[in-house]
């Protein structure tokens, strides 16, 4: 059966209906398929009125689900912060003590120091005791070779000589010895005394000692000897098996030359007068450094306090159209302990040091000149000369013993470190990398030390 249509079922297009009537746009009801748009009206032409329902949510219902929605959320906020700022005190920890393992130290350190000038006259004697400023006497005697052309001459026989010093070693008492004293050496070589001495007493400090020629017991070139291939000491045969023997003893100081038998070369005059001034020459500057290379630890010589005394030629065959010329030097000087010389120069000075905790330098630069007609032998027993220059004393310190002493301790407690070394320290500062720690490290490997000095005139 057909359905009934009603008059409401059906609105003209062009009639308003109360339902189309727009309210405050506020206040409109929210309508499913809201046919008040103009693309609805444009496309079907006509208006169907609808029945509006009114969706209205529950305000109970949406005030709660808003509430945990914001509960929520805010939860999630603070544990995130709350997450961040433990990351953060983790990462200052951890910071903190790797800092602390990785920490390194650097002290610096300036030592006092003093410059002392030097300029005087000053007057020294052998082995004098103290106050008194004392010298020791060195000597020793070395020879230059030189082959030349040379032709044969007269058949002669000819003695080597040298140079020895003979040595008392614990003798309170001198002892001659007389011209003519024979010396056996380790080669089983008898050599003479050529003039009579006398050997000085020993001293707590030194031995005694006198310098002597010596000659072969025979002549010929089998006396003939360099002082390199010596080994130990000359014995005296007289007193072989006896107490004395230990006491007093000879020792070669130079090579052993000159010995000869057959045929004498003989060679030119002006080959020989170049020959000698080439010797000269050498001699002068070989010399001086032999000597030099036989000052004992702890003593000093200067270059103005040596006397060198050259020999005549010689002339030894050594084939059938060859000749050695040779030429010895005695070269003597004086030597001063340096203890004794640096108490002279600056004792007042020296004093404001701890014993053994400083160190003088500049006594090799100080320019040393004999007075007018001063000579240099191994008769010398006393000297006058002056000194020009300066001298440095500068406080001694060790740096493993700061590192020591500093180990594990607060920055703060550094002074009280310093302090104890006052008298050598002018200054010291400590500093910490990285700046935050405060600490010392407890390992000296973490510890370094710069040492520096300050210089004051005085």
């Amino acid at each position: 059966m057909a359905t009934k249509k009603i008059v409401q079922d059906i609105v003209p297009s062009k009639r308003r209906s109360i339902r189309d009537v727009v309210l405050n746009k506020d206040d409109e009801p929210v309508r499913k398929n809201s046919p008040h748009t103009a693309a609805f009206r444009a496309e079907r032409g006509i208006r169907v009125p609808v029945h509006l329902e009114h969706a209205v949510a529950s305000p109970s219902s949406t005030s709660k689900k808003e509430i945990r929605g914001g509960k929520k959320k805010k939860t999630i906020k603070n544990r995130t912060w709350l997450l961040i700022g433990a990351a953060l005190v983790c990462c200052v920890v951890i910071v903190y003590a790797a800092s602390i393992f990785l920490a390194r130290a650097s002290v610096s350190i300036s030592l006092r120091s003093q410059n002392v000038p030097v300029g005087g006259t000053f007057t020294a004697a052998q082995n004098a005791e103290s106050p008194n400023l004392a010298f020791q006497v060195i000597s020793t005697t070395t020879t230059a070779h030189v082959s030349v052309p040379a032709s044969p001459g007269a058949v002669v026989n000819t003695y080597a000589t040298g140079m020895a010093i003979l040595i008392n070693a614990s003798s309170p008492s001198t002892q001659k010895i007389i011209a003519g004293t024979r010396l056996l050496n380790d080669q089983g070589l008898v050599y003479k005394t050529v003039s009579t001495v006398v050997i000085p007493a020993a001293t707590s400090k030194s031995s005694g000692t006198v310098a002597v020629k010596v000659i072969a017991d025979a002549p010929g070139p089998s006396y003939n000897f360099s002082l390199t291939s010596l080994k130990g000491d000359l014995s005296i045969v007289a007193w072989q098996g006896t107490a004395k023997a230990k006491i007093f003893y000879g020792r070669m100081t130079s090579d052993v030359t000159g010995g000869s038998s057959g045929t004498k070369m003989t060679v030119g005059s002006a080959t020989l007068a170049t020959t000698a001034a080439t010797l000269t020459s050498n001699l002068s500057l070989s010399a001086p450094q032999v000597l030099e290379s036989l000052v004992p630890t702890g003593y000093i010589m200067y270059p103005k306090a040596i006397s060198v005394v050259l020999s005549s030629t010689t002339v030894s065959s050594i084939g059938s159209t060859t000749a050695n010329i040779s030429m010895s030097a005695m070269v003597t000087g004086i030597i001063f302990k340096e203890s004794d010389l640096e108490n002279t120069l600056a004792k007042n000075q020296i004093a404001q040091f701890p014993a053994d905790n400083y160190s003088v330098n500049g006594l090799g630069s100080l320019v040393f000149a004999p007075l007018a007609g001063q000579t240099f032998s191994t008769k010398t027993t006393s000297v006058k000369f002056t000194l020009s220059g300066a001298i440095n004393i500068v406080g001694v310190i060790d740096a493993n013993n700061i590192k020591s002493q500093l180990e594990g301790k607060p920055i703060s407690a550094s002074n009280s470190v310093f302090s104890q070394y006052s008298s050598v320290i002018q200054s010291a500062q400590v500093s910490i990398v990285p700046f935050w720690i405060r600490t010392i490290p407890s390992s000296p490997k973490r510890i370094s030390v710069a040492i520096s000095t300050s210089s004051s005139a005085k």
